[in-house]
């Protein structure tokens, strides 16, 4: 998994404490090799049948090292979640603002930004969004920072029907609009977190072609096709490299195929 260095990073950061033998992952700091330690045994063998003891195997430190970063399992599956999520919220934030740019075009910049953390992560880590753990009080935040997540997604599909007079239900009546725009927002944004259990299934290996189908299906939802989509996928693509360049890669375009 990609750990970028966190803006409010949780753990202690620097040496620790002396490891039993040479970790795995001596690229990434002692913070960031229990991170990837535990992804891999709570995706491998479960959450629940994960023990702080088999961490420290995995890494190669004493079990007391790992609580020398971490207070407890809980919290190291707090800030797993956190990390995966914190990126495509601060982004979906921060086009949130962008109102010179059209709503289709920050959607799809969104869907593509939020498809790149979950398909890029070395592990699937999105897997552990549905433990029945994580409905324990002690994940409230991360609960909270997925329904943000998933009103800015509601905002932004708004504002495309209302921007673009769009009829994604022409024969719906004005009464259950608001039911139809509830439903389209979870269709998107169940969409964009399918690739959950894609990576489950098999592995991804053509990141960019995934992000382009996913981000051209939840347009399509919307009614955007042909040469409308590929116009809000290309604005998207500039919108992408400017706020966040990392996430457009050189094979950005919408295939003609899809």
């Amino acid at each position: 998994m990609r750990f970028v260095p966190a803006s409010r990073p949780h753990g202690r950061q620097g040496p620790g404490r002396p490891r039993a033998r040479n970790s795995g992952r001596p690229d990434l700091s002692p913070t960031d090799q229990i991170l990837d330690a535990a992804a891999a045994l709570f995706i491998d063998q479960g959450y629940a049948a994960t023990t702080t003891r088999a961490i420290a195997d995995r890494v190669g430190v004493t079990q007391p090292s790992i609580y020398y970063h971490f207070g407890s399992k809980e919290d190291i599956l707090a800030e797993l979640l956190r990390r995966i999520i914190q990126r495509p919220l601060e982004y979906g934030e921060a086009l949130a603002g962008r109102d010179d740019v059209r709503a289709a075009v920050r959607l799809a910049a969104l869907v593509r930004c939020d498809v790149h953390e979950l398909s890029s992560a070395e592990h699937n880590v999105g897997s552990l969004f549905l433990l029945p753990e994580v409905r324990q009080k002690r994940f409230a935040s991360f609960r909270a920072d997925r329904a943000r997540l998933q009103m800015l997604y509601r905002r932004l599909i708004d504002a495309c029907i209302e921007e673009d007079d769009l009829s994604p239900l022409p024969t719906v009546q004005h009464a259950q609009e608001e039911s139809v725009r509830s439903y389209l927002a979870d269709a998107v944004f169940g969409l964009v977190e399918s690739v959950i259990s894609i990576r489950e299934d098999r592995p991804v290996t053509d990141r960019a072609l995934i992000e382009a189908a996913l981000q051209a299906s939840a347009l399509r939802i919307l009614g955007y096709e042909g040469g409308a989509l590929r116009v809000v996928v290309e604005q998207a693509e500039l919108v992408a490299t400017d706020m966040l360049p990392e996430t457009v890669t050189a094979a950005a375009e919408v295939p003609s195929s899809l």
